[in-house]
Protein backbone atom coordinates (compact mmCIF):
# COMPACT_ATOMS: atom_id res chain seq x y z
CA UNK A 1 0.00 0.00 0.00
CA UNK A 2 1.24 3.33 -0.87
CA UNK A 3 1.74 6.27 1.91
CA UNK A 4 -1.01 8.06 0.48
CA UNK A 5 -3.03 4.91 0.73
CA UNK A 6 -1.91 4.29 4.23
CA UNK A 7 -3.65 7.92 5.14
CA UNK A 8 -6.84 7.30 3.36
CA UNK A 9 -6.99 3.99 5.56
CA UNK A 10 -6.31 5.34 8.46
CA UNK A 11 -8.45 8.23 8.11
CA UNK A 12 -11.66 6.06 7.75
CA UNK A 13 -10.51 3.62 10.38
CA UNK A 14 -10.15 7.04 12.64
CA UNK A 15 -14.28 7.93 11.23
CA UNK A 16 -15.39 4.26 12.05
CA UNK A 17 -13.57 4.40 15.84
CA UNK A 18 -15.13 7.66 16.56
CA UNK A 19 -18.03 6.92 15.26
CA UNK A 20 -18.94 3.49 17.12
CA UNK A 21 -17.34 5.24 20.52
CA UNK A 22 -20.04 8.13 20.42
CA UNK A 23 -17.13 10.64 19.97
CA UNK A 24 -17.02 13.24 17.54
CA UNK A 25 -14.05 12.91 15.20
CA UNK A 26 -10.99 14.80 16.49
CA UNK A 27 -8.38 15.98 14.37
CA UNK A 28 -5.38 13.45 13.11
CA UNK A 29 -2.65 13.59 14.67
CA UNK A 30 0.09 15.46 13.27
CA UNK A 31 2.52 12.59 13.39
CA UNK A 32 -0.22 11.22 10.52
CA UNK A 33 -0.03 14.04 8.99
CA UNK A 34 3.85 13.87 8.74
CA UNK A 35 3.28 10.30 7.36
CA UNK A 36 4.80 9.08 11.05
CA UNK A 37 2.60 5.72 11.33
CA UNK A 38 2.18 4.46 15.14
CA UNK A 39 -0.31 2.60 16.79
CA UNK A 40 -3.07 4.68 17.52
CA UNK A 41 -5.50 3.29 15.74
CA UNK A 42 -4.76 -0.09 16.99
CA UNK A 43 -4.76 0.70 20.62
CA UNK A 44 -7.64 2.46 20.66
CA UNK A 45 -9.57 0.08 19.16
CA UNK A 46 -7.89 -2.78 21.42
CA UNK A 47 -8.70 -0.60 24.33
CA UNK A 48 -12.22 0.07 23.42
CA UNK A 49 -12.64 -3.59 22.38
CA UNK A 50 -13.76 -2.54 18.62
CA UNK A 51 -12.03 -3.50 15.21
CA UNK A 52 -10.26 -1.41 12.80
CA UNK A 53 -12.60 -2.02 10.27
CA UNK A 54 -16.05 -2.74 12.16
CA UNK A 55 -17.93 0.35 13.33
CA UNK A 56 -20.65 -1.48 15.92
CA UNK A 57 -21.09 -4.16 18.43
CA UNK A 58 -24.33 -6.33 19.93
CA UNK A 59 -25.01 -4.50 23.35
CA UNK A 60 -24.20 -7.47 25.17
CA UNK A 61 -20.36 -7.36 23.87
CA UNK A 62 -18.14 -5.91 26.63
CA UNK A 63 -20.48 -7.65 28.86
CA UNK A 64 -16.67 -9.70 30.17
CA UNK A 65 -15.20 -6.57 30.17
CA UNK A 66 -17.77 -5.64 32.44
CA UNK A 67 -17.93 -8.66 34.63
CA UNK A 68 -14.48 -7.82 35.14
CA UNK A 69 -14.21 -4.72 36.36
CA UNK A 70 -17.29 -5.33 39.08
CA UNK A 71 -15.36 -8.19 40.08
CA UNK A 72 -11.88 -6.57 40.55
CA UNK A 73 -13.10 -3.37 41.20
CA UNK A 74 -14.38 -2.69 44.92
CA UNK A 75 -15.24 0.12 46.43
CA UNK A 76 -17.15 1.20 50.02
CA UNK A 77 -18.27 4.76 51.37
CA UNK A 78 -16.28 5.85 53.70
CA UNK A 79 -17.12 4.80 57.17
CA UNK A 80 -16.08 4.87 61.12
CA UNK A 81 -13.33 1.85 61.63
CA UNK A 82 -11.01 1.05 64.13
CA UNK A 83 -7.73 0.72 61.93
CA UNK A 84 -7.31 1.51 58.50
CA UNK A 85 -4.26 -0.47 56.66
CA UNK A 86 -2.67 1.13 53.46
CA UNK A 87 -0.75 -1.25 51.11
CA UNK A 88 1.97 0.18 50.12
CA UNK A 89 3.04 0.66 46.25
CA UNK A 90 5.49 2.38 43.94
CA UNK A 91 3.23 5.99 44.19
CA UNK A 92 1.93 7.64 47.44
CA UNK A 93 -1.68 8.41 45.63
CA UNK A 94 -3.02 5.13 47.38
CA UNK A 95 -2.20 7.54 50.58
CA UNK A 96 -4.99 9.91 50.20
CA UNK A 97 -8.18 7.24 51.14
CA UNK A 98 -6.51 6.93 54.40
CA UNK A 99 -5.59 10.55 55.43
CA UNK A 100 -8.72 11.55 54.16
CA UNK A 101 -10.13 9.29 56.52
CA UNK A 102 -8.20 9.69 59.34
CA UNK A 103 -9.00 13.77 59.16
CA UNK A 104 -12.59 12.77 59.05
CA UNK A 105 -12.49 11.45 62.11
CA UNK A 106 -13.32 8.18 61.11
CA UNK A 107 -10.22 6.46 62.11
CA UNK A 108 -7.95 6.27 65.01
CA UNK A 109 -4.47 4.50 63.32
CA UNK A 110 -3.49 4.11 60.12
CA UNK A 111 -1.13 0.75 59.49
CA UNK A 112 1.64 1.38 56.22
CA UNK A 113 2.72 -1.94 55.60
CA UNK A 114 5.27 -2.70 52.84
CA UNK A 115 9.06 -2.04 51.84
CA UNK A 116 8.60 -2.65 48.07
CA UNK A 117 9.95 -5.17 45.60
CA UNK A 118 13.12 -6.27 46.61
CA UNK A 119 15.79 -3.85 45.61
CA UNK A 120 13.60 -0.68 46.40
CA UNK A 121 15.96 2.03 47.62
CA UNK A 122 13.48 4.13 49.55
CA UNK A 123 11.04 1.84 50.80
CA UNK A 124 7.32 2.27 49.96
CA UNK A 125 6.36 2.90 53.77
CA UNK A 126 9.11 5.37 54.72
CA UNK A 127 7.40 7.37 51.37
CA UNK A 128 4.00 7.14 52.30
CA UNK A 129 4.69 8.01 56.10
CA UNK A 130 6.52 11.38 54.65
CA UNK A 131 3.36 12.11 52.46
CA UNK A 132 1.03 11.16 55.57
CA UNK A 133 2.83 13.39 57.85
CA UNK A 134 2.98 16.17 55.45
CA UNK A 135 -0.52 15.99 54.66
CA UNK A 136 -1.83 16.06 58.48
CA UNK A 137 -1.46 13.00 60.02
CA UNK A 138 0.56 12.53 63.14
CA UNK A 139 3.43 10.25 63.77
CA UNK A 140 1.74 8.95 66.84
CA UNK A 141 -1.24 7.91 64.83
CA UNK A 142 0.54 5.60 62.72
CA UNK A 143 1.69 1.96 62.62
CA UNK A 144 4.39 0.86 59.88
CA UNK A 145 4.96 -2.88 58.83
CA UNK A 146 8.55 -2.30 57.06
CA UNK A 147 9.28 -5.83 55.78
CA UNK A 148 6.41 -6.80 52.97
CA UNK A 149 7.29 -7.39 49.14
CA UNK A 150 4.13 -8.40 48.15
CA UNK A 151 0.14 -8.68 48.88
CA UNK A 152 0.23 -11.66 50.70
CA UNK A 153 3.46 -10.55 53.09
CA UNK A 154 1.20 -7.25 53.27
CA UNK A 155 -1.14 -9.16 55.05
CA UNK A 156 0.75 -11.87 57.27
CA UNK A 157 3.66 -9.08 58.63
CA UNK A 158 0.71 -6.94 59.86
CA UNK A 159 -1.48 -9.71 61.71
CA UNK A 160 1.15 -10.12 64.48
CA UNK A 161 1.78 -6.38 64.55
CA UNK A 162 -2.00 -5.59 64.79
CA UNK A 163 -1.79 -7.68 67.81
CA UNK A 164 0.65 -6.07 69.59
CA UNK A 165 0.01 -2.82 69.50
CA UNK A 166 -3.76 -2.92 68.91
CA UNK A 167 -5.13 -6.07 70.22
CA UNK A 168 -7.23 -7.55 67.23
CA UNK A 169 -10.33 -8.02 70.34
CA UNK A 170 -10.52 -4.03 69.53
CA UNK A 171 -10.76 -4.46 65.75
CA UNK A 172 -14.03 -4.77 64.46
CA UNK A 173 -14.21 -2.52 61.28
CA UNK A 174 -11.17 -2.10 59.26
CA UNK A 175 -10.69 -0.38 56.23
CA UNK A 176 -8.33 -1.36 53.29
CA UNK A 177 -6.59 1.13 50.61
CA UNK A 178 -4.97 0.72 47.75
CA UNK A 179 -4.86 0.58 43.86
CA UNK A 180 -8.39 0.39 42.29
CA UNK A 181 -7.48 -3.02 40.07
CA UNK A 182 -6.28 -4.54 43.45
CA UNK A 183 -9.01 -4.25 45.48
CA UNK A 184 -10.51 -8.04 45.11
CA UNK A 185 -7.46 -9.74 46.15
CA UNK A 186 -6.50 -7.38 49.05
CA UNK A 187 -9.85 -8.15 50.35
CA UNK A 188 -9.06 -11.81 49.50
CA UNK A 189 -6.37 -12.02 50.82
CA UNK A 190 -7.48 -10.24 54.08
CA UNK A 191 -10.06 -12.61 54.91
CA UNK A 192 -7.67 -15.21 54.81
CA UNK A 193 -4.52 -13.80 57.01
CA UNK A 194 -6.69 -11.67 59.58
CA UNK A 195 -9.34 -12.68 61.87
CA UNK A 196 -12.65 -13.90 60.76
CA UNK A 197 -14.71 -11.90 62.64
CA UNK A 198 -13.52 -8.48 60.56
CA UNK A 199 -15.67 -6.48 58.32
CA UNK A 200 -13.86 -4.90 55.67
CA UNK A 201 -14.14 -1.47 54.33
CA UNK A 202 -12.26 -1.53 50.39
CA UNK A 203 -11.17 2.13 49.68
CA UNK A 204 -9.41 2.32 46.27
CA UNK A 205 -7.16 5.48 45.55
CA UNK A 206 -8.95 7.63 43.37
CA UNK A 207 -6.48 9.45 41.15
CA UNK A 208 -6.63 9.02 37.39
CA UNK A 209 -3.17 7.67 37.31
CA UNK A 210 -4.56 4.99 39.38
CA UNK A 211 -6.34 2.59 36.32
CA UNK A 212 -9.94 3.90 37.26
CA UNK A 213 -12.59 1.36 37.06
CA UNK A 214 -14.33 3.21 34.07
CA UNK A 215 -11.05 3.72 32.41
CA UNK A 216 -8.07 0.98 33.12
CA UNK A 217 -9.32 -0.84 29.26
CA UNK A 218 -8.13 2.33 27.64
CA UNK A 219 -4.50 1.74 27.48
CA UNK A 220 -2.23 -0.98 27.42
CA UNK A 221 -0.68 -0.48 31.04
CA UNK A 222 -4.23 -0.41 32.30
CA UNK A 223 -5.26 -3.52 30.34
CA UNK A 224 -2.07 -5.54 31.70
CA UNK A 225 -2.31 -4.77 35.38
CA UNK A 226 -6.14 -5.67 35.38
CA UNK A 227 -5.16 -8.89 33.47
CA UNK A 228 -2.51 -9.60 35.37
CA UNK A 229 -4.44 -8.94 38.63
CA UNK A 230 -7.24 -11.69 37.64
CA UNK A 231 -3.78 -13.78 36.77
CA UNK A 232 -2.67 -13.16 40.46
CA UNK A 233 -5.78 -14.09 42.19
CA UNK A 234 -5.79 -17.98 40.35
CA UNK A 235 -2.19 -17.78 41.91
CA UNK A 236 -3.42 -16.96 44.97
CA UNK A 237 -6.14 -18.88 45.71
CA UNK A 238 -4.40 -22.55 44.31
CA UNK A 239 -1.55 -22.05 46.40
CA UNK A 240 -4.39 -21.46 49.58
CA UNK A 241 -3.50 -18.07 50.27
CA UNK A 242 -7.11 -16.12 49.83
CA UNK A 243 -10.31 -16.92 51.46
CA UNK A 244 -13.70 -15.62 50.76
CA UNK A 245 -14.89 -18.06 47.70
Amino acid sequence: MTVHGRRHWLRAAARRVHAALGRPLARLPASWQRGTFRNTIAAETEGAGFMGDQSARHASFFDSRDAVTAFLFLQDAPAAVDLCLVLGSPTVTSMQPAIDLYRAGLTPRILISGHGPRGTREPEWETHRAFAIAHGVPESAILLERRASNTLENFAFSQPIVAREVGWHNVQRAAIVGKPFHMRRALMTARKQWPAHLQFIMLPSTDPIDMPADTWWQSPEGRDYVLSEIKAIGTYALKGDIGGY
